[in-house]
C-alpha cells in the first residue's frame, strides 16, 4: 500500500487525514484511483459508517462508495450490483469476478461493521442461526429491512425470526424461479412499536388484537403500508379480523392478507357456511396444490358457489369459469383429498351434479359431501372416452352417439360411465362414473377448488 507520506497532498489534507485516523481510508481510495481520495467527507464515511468492510473489499465501484443506503446481501451472487456481498465464492454463476465482495462465511465479517449501520440485508437461500440473527439485529437501523428468499416450505414460520431480529413481517409474496416456487418475505426492522397507531381510532379493532397478541404484529404489519381508506374499512369492522386469520394461518401472500375484498369474501362465507376457520384453512392450503389450482382459487371460487350459472352440460351445471361436480366420500378419502389435492378412486367413483341426489341416497354418511368446481371443458373430455349405461330417453337425449358400455371391457380403466340414476326417488338424472383410469386422471387435473357442503 502507498503510504501517505509519499503521496502528493497539501499540507492541511494531510494532517486532516492523520489526525482523524483516516489513513487506511485513504490508502484503499488512492490505490484503486477514486478522484475523491481527499475528500474529508467521504474518508469520514468511510470510517465511520462501513468500517474496515468496505475498506478490504477485493472489488468497489464509485456508485457503491455513493450510495446513500448500505445493502448487505448474505448468499446472493451479482443480483444487486451495488451490495456488499458475503459469500464464498469470488464468481457469479456466469464466471464473472462479484463486485463488491467478502469472501468468506458470514459470521466472520458481520462483526466489522458498525451498530445500526446497515438499511438493507437481503438473504437468498443462505443457512442462518440464531447467532447470525443476533448480528442482523445489532447492525440494521431502526426503519431498514430485512428480506429473505428461500423455497417453499424452508422456513415455517418467518414471525419467528421477526422477532429475533427486533422487526415485523410487513410483505410476502411466493415467486417462481428456475421451476421452484420460493417464498420472499420482508421484515422492517424496529416498525413493530409504531404500528398502534395505525388503528388508533378504533379501540374495538385494537382490543380484538390485543386479544390475539400472538397475531397482532403480523397483522398491524400487513396494513403498514395502506391507504387512510383502507384502515377506515378495517378499523371500523374488527370482525375482518377472523378472516386475516384464515388468510395468515393459510399462508396467503400479504396482497390478499390486506385485501378488503378477499377479506369480505372469506368472513361473508364463513357466516353464511356456518364453518369452522379450521376447516375452511384446510381447503385454502389444498386449494394452491391442485393441479388448475392456486393460492387465489379457494377466494376467487368458493365464496360464491362458482358464479353466475350460464347452463347445464348433460344435467351438471356450468358456470362462466366452472363446471360443479358433487360426491360424497368417506373421513378417510377427505384426508387424502386435502393432503393431495386429489380425489381418491373407488371401484367406480361415481359423481352427481347434485346435492339432492347424494343426501338422498346418504353417501357419505361416513364423511363428507364434497362439491367440486373444475375447469371449463372437463365434462366434455369425459363425454370424449364415455360410455353409456342404458338406453333411456333422457340419457339419449343428451347423448345420443355414446357408446354402449356392452361395447368395451373393463370401463373403469378406460372410460367415463354416463348412467341414469333416481328414477325411484322422483330426481332421475344422469351421473357420470370416473372409474380409476383416464376419467379420474381428467377430474383431478381440472380441480380448481372444492368445499365441503354437508
Amino acid at each position: 500500500m502507498t503510504d501517505i507520506d509519499d503521496v502528493n497532498l497539501s499540507s492541511d489534507i494531510r494532517s486532516a487525514i492523520k489526525s482523524r485516523s483516516y489513513e487506511n481510508a485513504y490508502r484503499f481510495l488512492h490505490d484503486n484511483a477514486f478522484n475523491s481520495r481527499t475528500d474529508v467527507g467521504l474518508l469520514k464515511k468511510l470510517t465511520e459508517t462501513y468500517d474496515d468492510v468496505l475498506i478490504n473489499l477485493k472489488y468497489v465501484n464509485q456508485e457503491f462508495l455513493d450510495a446513500n443506503k448500505v445493502h448487505l446481501d448474505l448468499g446472493g451472487h451479482n443480483r444487486y450490483p451495488e451490495a456488499v456481498k458475503i459469500i464464498t465464492s469470488d464468481v457469479d454463476y456466469a464466471g464473472k469476478p462479484i463486485e463488491n465482495l467478502l469472501d468468506g462465511r458470514i459470521q466472520d465479517f458481520t462483526p466489522k461493521f458498525k451498530e445500526a449501520s446497515v438499511d438493507r440485508i437481503t438473504i437468498e437461500s443462505a443457512p442462518y442461526s440464531d447467532d447470525i440473527l443476533s448480528e442482523v439485529k445489532r447492525i440494521t437501523k431502526d426503519g431498514g429491512s430485512i428480506e429473505l428468499e428461500h423455497p417453499v416450505g424452508t422456513i415455517a414460520d418467518y414471525n419467528v425470526i421477526a422477532d429475533k431480529v427486533g422487526g415485523s413481517v410487513t410483505n410476502s409474496e411466493n415467486l417462481v424461479k428456475d421451476g421452484l416456487e420460493y417464498t420472499r418475505v420482508k421484515i422492517t426492522r424496529g416498525a413493530v412499536g409504531s404500528l398502534d397507531d395505525l388503528f388508533k381510532d378504533y379501540p374495538e379493532l385494537l382490543n380484538v388484537l390485543n386479544n390475539n397478541s400472538s397475531f397482532k404484529n403480523s397483522f398491524l404489519s400487513d396494513f403498514v403500508s395502506s391507504t387512510p381508506e383502507t384502515i377506515k374499512l378495517i378499523g371500523e369492522k374488527p370482525e375482518l379480523f377472523d378472516a386475516w386469520l384464515i388468510t395468515n394461518k393459510a399462508g396467503l401472500e400479504q396482497s390478499i392478507r390486506s385485501n378488503v375484498n378477499d377479506l369480505e369474501k372469506i368472513l361473508g362465507y364463513k357466516k353464511s357456511s356456518g364453518r369452522s376457520s379450521d376447516n375452511i384453512i384446510q381447503e385454502i392450503e389444498s386449494s394452491a396444490i391442485l393441479s388448475k389450482g392456486s393460492t387465489r382459487s379457494w377466494i376467487d371460487i368458493v365464496p360464491n358457489g362458482g358464479g353466475t350459472s350460464i347452463g347445464k352440460i348433460g344435467d351438471y351445471v356450468v358456470h362462466n369459469d366452472v363446471e360443479v361436480f358433487y360426491r360424497g366420500i368417506s373421513a378417510h378419502d377427505y384426508k387424502y383429498l386435502l393432503d393431495n389435492g386429489k380425489l381418491r378412486f373407488t371401484s367406480e367413483t361415481f359423481t352427481s351434479p347434485t346435492l339432492e341426489y347424494i343426501e338422498a341416497i346418504g353417501y357419505g354418511g361416513d364423511g363428507h359431501v364434497i362439491k367440486f368446481y373444475l375447469d371449463r371443458g372437463t365434462l366434455k373430455e369425459l363425454e370424449k372416452i364415455g360410455v353409456r349405461n342404458d338406453g333411456k330417453d333422457k340419457l339419449m337425449s343428451f347423448y345420443p352417439d355414446m357408446p354402449p358400455v356392452t361395447t368395451v371391457t373393463k370401463w373403469t380403466e378406460k372410460h367415463a360411465m354416463f348412467k341414469t340414476e333416481g328414477t325411484r326417488l322422483g330426481l332421475e338424472q344422469i351421473n357420470i362414473g370416473l372409474g380409476k383410469g383416464p376419467a379420474i386422471d381428467i377430474f383431478n387435473a381440472n380441480i380448481k377448488a372444492f368445499e365441503v357442503v354437508k
